[in-house]
């Protein structure tokens, strides 16, 4: 959400409403593997559609 708010202008509240009711809205997250051990990363997704 502090993407929308930093890239797009949105409030926190507006973000929250944003991504809140799109089932099309992911979070995953993702193993990122070093040499020595597994770390973990996460990701968020949505549609450009819903963007300004």
């Amino acid at each position: 959400m502090a993407w929308l708010v930093d890239e797009f202008g949105f409030t926190p509240t507006d973000a929250h409403c944003l991504v809140s009711p799109y089932p099309d809205f992911q979070i995953k997250v993702y193993q990122i593997c070093n040499i020595a051990q597994l770390s973990h990363g996460a990701g968020a997704k949505i549609p450009r559609k819903y963007l300004p």
